[in-house]
Formats: C-alpha cells, structure tokens, sequence
C-alpha cells in the first residue's frame, strides 16, 4: 500500500508541533487552567522549574494533562481553586472532564538553570527554597536573624533545604522552617520579610 506525500503532509499537520515534548517552567508560578483562556478557572499552579508534558497547542496555550474527572456537584467543579468554577464547554469542562491549559510564553524546551548554583553565605543555607529565585535576599536574611537570635541554626536550615512555600497562608506570599529539630515551625512573610510562629 503506498501513502501519498500529501497524507503524510497533512498527518504532520494534524500533530501538534510540541505534542509529546518535555517543557519547564520559566515563571515563578503559573496558574494551570480548565482552558486555553484567562477567562477559565484556576485549578492550580506549576512552579519555576517545574516540567510539563505538552499534549496539544492551540491559541499560544499549551495542554499539559490528559482529561480527566471535573469534580462536577451542581454545575461546579470542586477542583478550581479560583476563578470560574462552572462545568461548562465555555470554561473547558465538557461533559464532566476537564484538562489543564498553560500560557506557552512561560514555558521552555530547556530547563532554566538552579538559581541556587553558585550561591554562597547565608543564601547557600536556603539555596533550596522554594521560589529561591524571587525571594533569595529575604529568604537569607531571614534565616541570617534567625540564627543570629539563637532561633534556628545552619543546621536546621541546610536540613530543611531552607523555606518552604505555605500552600494555606498564600497572601501575602508565606514561607516556613522548622528549626529546633523540627521542634518550632516559623514562618516567613516575603513581602515584608518578618518571621513568626
């Protein structure tokens, strides 16, 4: 049986060009939604670094998950976090299932390198934070106070890998340690840089 070079053509044509390919993300986090618009609803996000898996392209939006089961109770999903929750073909959600759209332009065929190489003084005890490379100068700072108050210690910092992202306290941006051998959790707003219990 032969093929024509134009179906051969028009297959690759059908086939997204990044479908298959391995991605990272460049921003420090990026909202994953139901679909390919800011207008759809939040059901989470990557952070710097993070790899994606691209299934399909469409409208500088990129598909990074299989469909999968809404959540749907009610005519609403229970998996956005934010924004339009209705199970609706407008907001990606068709007949139950939804998928998860990312902005193309925050993605990379190449991973952004570790914003913690190099990185000496107080910022290689917390070189391994989360967010490292939006909030470093706070994030050693911080934890420089902390040990120079007797709080923490280098130790508990290089065993904790430094701050951790808080994924209840979100606003303003929230981070936290355990320092004591994990006996005290502290916590770190990096906006303005305080810890507290």
């Amino acid at each position: 049986m032969r093929i024509s070079i134009l179906a051969l053509l028009m297959a690759a044509a059908i086939k997204p060009a990044f479908a298959g390919d391995d991605f990272w993300v460049t921003a420090n986090e990026l909202n994953r939604r139901t679909c390919p618009s800011e207008e759809c609803g939040i059901v989470g996000k990557l952070l710097f670094r993070e790899k994606v898996q691209v299934h399909e392209e469409k409208d500088g939006w990129v598909r990074i998950s299989k469909f999968y089961d809404g959540a749907c109770n009610n005519g609403r999903s229970s998996f956005v976090e934010e924004g339009n929750d209705t199970c609706s073909p407008d907001n990606g959600i068709t007949e139950g299932k939804l998928a998860e759209w990312v902005a193309k332009e925050h993605l990379s065929s190449t991973r952004p390198s570790d914003p913690g190489l190099g990185a000496s003084g107080a910022e290689k005890l917390v070189a391994k934070s989360d967010d490292f490379q939006a909030h470093r100068k706070i994030f050693a700072g911080a934890a420089l106070k902390l040990i120079s108050a007797g709080t923490c210690t280098e130790k508990d910092f290089l065993d904790m890998g430094g701050w951790v992202k808080s994924t209840k306290k979100t606003s303003p941006p929230t981070y936290f340690t355990y320092c004591r051998d994990g006996r005290d959790r502290i916590y770190l707003n990096a906006e303005t840089g305080r810890t507290y219990k």
